[in-house]
């Protein structure tokens, strides 16, 4: 399902790929965490890609934030913390800054 929706979205397919990855985030979510091929995280920071390239901020920030949110200390959190903050500086001073592999 992941390259299917990537394969959608380089093909500039973005509405069949967001589908796709919500989907996805569903089926993540009823597996629980540790099941499933592809960390939660990454794809709330794909999705919010996905929005960003159809210029659907606010969907793009809900994205990123559910990334950036994430307990688990990854580099996807921060990148996702860092689009906020291009995106919407306002909203990524509300943010609790994500765990870094040092903390």
């Amino acid at each position: 399902t992941v390259a299917l929706a990537d394969a959608l979205a380089a093909d500039g397919k973005t509405d069949e790929a967001i589908a796709l990855y919500i989907k996805l985030k569903d089926l993540t979510a009823k597996a629980g965490s540790g099941k499933s091929v592809i960390a939660p995280e990454v794809i709330s920071y794909t999705l919010g890609q996905l929005y960003e390239t159809q210029q659907k901020n606010p969907d793009a920030i809900k994205a990123y934030e559910e990334a950036a949110k994430s307990k688990a200390a990854t580099r996807v959190a921060q990148q996702a913390y860092e689009r906020i903050a291009v995106l919407d500086p306002e909203a990524a001073r509300k943010l609790p800054l994500p765990k870094s592999d040092d903390d």
